[in-house]
């Protein structure tokens, strides 16, 4: 034995050393964890009706509680470096959505359970709630309240993290105008909720406004609203809404109301087959229901909301979005919506604000130190400034005081509070569900996806609301009867033109069909062949108006100079085929080829001048000559070719 310890006495001395360090190590350790502070937080909430969506709430309140307390990640560490622990102590009540029994539930949270905190609900019973806590001088941290008006209210003991509702349906609406073409806005709203109510009388205002300047032809046709008691009293209600809107020609639906409205609304929209160009609704199409239920009729719907998986927020607790939406999936085995998501980061800004705000303190030693003291006895903690000075206040204002000065960056987004302590870093996000999927559409800085607007037209639609002749709409079928009806007036008026061209030229030729007596026409001088080539324009009196003269057909020797031409009888033709001037000033006359045709016509009509159209080789013929008025200066163009010499010298003789 003796021979052991002897053997193993340098070894077992080493381990007995390390044993000894180790048991230091750990009492050290234990010495700088200090105590362990349990937070008291509270939450009123149901989880059917109207409320059924604050059962997210719920759930993103217990994730982060449930994480805290496993993981310890939250420390207050003081002045001596010494950490304590934060805990969260989570209670919640269901209050079945009932007014009366929420505020009851609230009273019990505060007076008898004696919570810390409180934490807000549902927008129906925010305001109620909030002066409750607020009366009670209990700070209550709203994740789900986004109305301005309740915050106006300048309670100092309320806050909220959600960022406005107000400001929910504006990027909607302006891509609805500006890309989808709507020019015909149906709204219903939800009145008698704070939530509902602000956030349809937001897009009212805007689309009256903004929207108005944008595009003048944009109208809201209606606004329809209603309360809890009015919808409940009618099965049909959303069905009735429906059928207005359509009655109406409305090309848009912006709808204020929660889940269940909103999924009946979409329904009878695809029972109807009615084409919309947008549909924007509250709540509904961010809840995990809404695709499962209408299937592919869920496409398209738009919404809004504060938080989206895809967005790329952080945080030193939770992490990025996607792992926090892993952390969720994991917990409940659902996807979180906003809803959880902001509830999540609304405990997580509490318990940083209540670390932060002792955060460099001295605490008291007293062994019976707990949260209690800390935040309502003075003389348990001992803080200073950024000098160095003491700040006696109570833990509780502290904690106040800290989280409205509150610069904190989530993944939920960014928390920054203004006056009257509700976020103003935060900006809602518009979804749209794309192939069964809400995605982030708007603003770009957060979208996963394009924002698909106007809606695409299905190609089975069938407008049941619109008029309509057969198949076809109203409008469709006026438009093709108006074309049909144009074009048949068109050929019409065509075939009257056509007529009456054809009649003018008929009328024209019969005019210049006339027999002219010998005795109306005195010739003063017949043409001149000039040296050139080209021909002067003879002269001749006809009832008192002078016309001119001027050759139509030269003729040409054609084959030989043997060939006899008979001159006193081409001259004679070049008279005679003389016509009255037609009411443009012109007649036109031909000039006879040979003897043999004129003799035959002259025989025909004595002692008058004719007009005839004689027919010439092709090589001879030219353009016919014109008898025009002294009253006209445009006399036509003489012709190219010339009269032999002696038809003219026959003429010559004979007209002299």
């Amino acid at each position: 034995m003796l021979r052991g310890w002897l053997h193993c006495k340098h070894g077992c001395l080493a381990r007995a050393n390390s044993v000894l360090v180790e048991v230091l190590i750990l009492i050290v350790i234990q010495s700088a964890q200090g105590k362990v502070f349990t937070v008291n937080v509270g939450i009123a909430v149901g989880n059917t009706g109207r409320c059924s969506e604050m059962e997210d709430a719920h759930r993103g309140h217990k994730l982060f509680a449930d994480k805290l307390n496993d993981a310890q990640a939250l420390s207050i560490v003081d002045s001596k470096g010494e950490k304590h622990h934060l805990l969260f102590n989570y209670t919640r009540y269901i209050d079945d959505c009932e007014q009366e029994k929420h505020d009851d539930l609230v009273k019990k949270l505060i007076f008898e359970d004696k919570v810390h905190f409180m934490l807000g609900s549902t927008p129906l019973f925010a305001e109620s709630e909030s002066i409750i806590a607020n009366d009670a001088k209990k700070l209550m941290y709203h994740c789900c309240v986004g109305p301005d008006s309740l915050y106006e209210k300048d309670m100092k003991y309320i806050f909220g993290i959600p960022a406005s509702n107000m400001r929910y349906p504006l990027k909607a609406l302006k891509s609805m105008v500006l890309s989808g073409g709507v020019q015909r806005l149906y709204i219903f709203s939800l009145d008698d909720n704070i939530f509902t109510s602000s956030t349809c009388n937001s897009a009212a205002e805007y689309s009256s406004s903004i929207l108005k300047q944008l595009s003048p032809d944009m109208t809201v046709i209606k606004m329809r609203r209603y309360t809890s008691s009015d919808s409940s009293a009618d099965p049909s209600f959303y069905e009735n809404i429906v059928a207005d809107a359509i009655d109406l020609q409305a090309d848009a639906l912006l709808g204020c109301d929660f889940e269940g409205p909103g999924i009946a609304v979409t329904q009878a929209l695809a029972a109807r087959n009615y084409y919309l160009k947008a549909l924007w609704l509250t709540v509904a199409p961010a809840h995990a229901n809404f695709v499962p239920t209408l299937g592919t009729d869920a496409n398209y719907a738009l919404s809004a909301g504060q938080w989206h998986p895809d967005m790329t927020f952080a945080d030193e607790f939770f992490g990025t979005a996607t792992q926090y939406t892993d952390d969720f999936q994991q917990a409940f085995g659902l996807s979180p919506s906003y809803v959880a998501a902001q509830a999540s980061a609304t405990s997580y800004s509490l318990a940083v604000a209540i670390r932060d705000a002792f955060q460099g303190c001295t605490l008291s030693a007293d062994p019976n130190l707990d949260m209690d003291m800390l935040l309502s006895d003075e003389d348990a903690v001992e803080c200073v400034d950024e000098d160095g000075d003491a700040v006696v206040m109570s833990g509780y204002k502290r904690v106040r005081n800290t989280l409205a000065r509150q610069y904190l960056k989530t993944f939920f987004g960014e928390v920054v509070f203004n006056q009257f302590r509700r976020n103003v870093a935060k900006e809602a996000a518009t979804f749209q569900v794309l192939d069964g999927t809400l995605q982030a559409v708007l603003p770009l800085e957060f979208a996963n996806k394009a924002i698909v607007m106007p809606r695409p037209e299905p190609v089975h639609a069938h407008d049941h609301g619109t008029p309509t002749v057969g198949n076809m709409k109203q409008d469709a079928f006026i438009a093709l009867v108006v074309t049909v009806v144009g074009v048949v007036l068109l050929l019409c008026l065509a075939g009257i033109l056509y007529l009456s061209v054809n009649q003018l030229g008929t009328n024209r030729q019969d005019n210049t069909r006339v027999v002219i007596s010998v005795d109306n026409l005195r010739i003063i001088n017949p043409p001149v062949l000039l040296w050139d080539g080209s021909w002067e324009s003879g002269k001749a009196v006809y009832k008192n108006a002078l016309v001119a003269l001027e050759p139509l057909t030269e003729v040409r020797l054609a084959k030989s100079t043997s060939v006899t031409i008979d001159s006193a009888s081409i001259a004679e033709d070049a008279v005679r085929e003389a016509n009255c001037p037609s009411v443009a000033g012109t007649s036109f006359y031909s000039v006879a080829q040979s003897a043999h045709s004129h003799d035959s016509d002259s025989q025909r009509h004595p002692g008058a001048i004719t007009s005839k159209h004689h027919t010439l080789p092709a090589d001879l013929e030219d353009p016919p000559a014109t008898v025009q008025s002294s009253s006209s200066h445009n006399l036509s163009a003489k012709p190219s070719a010339r009269l032999a010499s002696g038809t003219f010298t026959a003429m010559s003789q004979l007209l002299s």
